[in-house]
Order: C-alpha cells, then sequence, then structure tokens
C-alpha cells in the first residue's frame, strides 16, 4: 500500500524539495497506517465511504483519501467510494489519480453529474497548480470539454424533470 501511494505521489508530479508535496505525503503516510493490517479490511465498503465523507468534510484529506481507497479497495466499482476517492486525491494534489477514478466512475454511470464536476473542477485545481508552478497547463480547455459531455449525459433525462433541471444548474454553475 505505502509503495502504491509513493508510485501515486510521484506521478502527479510529486518532489521531496515541495514542501508542500511532502507534507501531504507524510500526513498521507500516516492515514494509511490502519490499512496495512488484514484486520482493517473486514469493515463493508460503507463503513469506509462514510468514515471519508466524515473526514472529508473535515477537511482531513489524508483520512478521507485513506478511507475512500479502502472502500475501494473492497468494493473496486462503489460509485460513492470512486466520487470521494477522486474527490480526496484531488486535494491531495495527486490530479492524475483523481482523473483516473473519476473517469472510472463516470464509466461506471454516465449520467453521475457529481462525477463529471467533480473531474472538471480537478483539470481546474490542476491547472492553477500549473500556473503557480510555472508548468504549461491547457487544463482549462479539458474541464470545458468534461462540461460539455456532462450536458450531453444529461440530455437522455426526462425533458421536464426535476433531475435533468437541477442537472443542468449544476452544470451550467461550474461554467
Amino acid at each position: 500500500m505505502k509503495l502504491y501511494l509513493l508510485s501515486l505521489l510521484l506521478l502527479s508530479g510529486f518532489s521531496v524539495a515541495d514542501p508542500v508535496h511532502t507534507l501531504v505525503h507524510t500526513q498521507a503516510m500516516q492515514a494509511v497506517q490502519p490499512l496495512n493490517s488484514t484486520q482493517s479490511l473486514a469493515q463493508p465498503a460503507s463503513a469506509y465511504v462514510s468514515s471519508g465523507y466524515y473526514y472529508y468534510d473535515l477537511g482531513d484529506f489524508p483520512k478521507a483519501y485513506a478511507s475512500f481507497r479502502a472502500a475501494s479497495l473492497r468494493e473496486p466499482n462503489n460509485t460513492l467510494a470512486l466520487l470521494g476517492l477522486g474527490r480526496s486525491q484531488a486535494k491531495l494534489y495527486l490530479f492524475d489519480a483523481s482523473v483516473l477514478s473519476l473517469n472510472k466512475l463516470i464509466a461506471l454511470e454516465p449520467q453521475n453529474t457529481s462525477a463529471y464536476l467533480a473531474l472538471a473542477q480537478t483539470y481546474q485545481q490542476k491547472e492553477s497548480w500549473a500556473q503557480k508552478r510555472g508548468a504549461k497547463g491547457g487544463n482549462l480547455q479539458l474541464a470545458l470539454n468534461i462540461l460539455d459531455k456532462a450536458e450531453k449525459s444529461i440530455k437522455s433525462l426526462p425533458v421536464l424533470s426535476v433531475e435533468r433541471d437541477l442537472a443542468m444548474s449544476k452544470i451550467l454553475n461550474e461554467r
């Protein structure tokens, strides 16, 4: 598990000299410590999802990440776990991993507006992070493309439905 986290950090541009990533890495590794025992995966995925949202709401993103990761290991197609995992990965600057998690969720539920919005927000955050580091971005166009896909995905919902109107409102607010 530690090797997996380290590889995610390296793939997302982690640098030992970068103090933000060093702090995030340390916190994530501490949060994952309970996952190294076989006893910790004895709980159902729903328990990990609940604790993940609890930690996420508190702003404790390393623990949220660890909880959502445990849930997704338990149930790889758990949509709530994937959404929380993608969002918490983005908060930990693990943008590429976040994109993978959210794309997997969209593949499972093509009309999941929350997944599209989280993915667009991940690209926006990735762009902001790239600009701060002086790197070339290009992620804002990807975010807009995701919002276009989200609009297309909800067109199959009934025209006069509250669900469709709410989804469209969320997408338009994100633009």
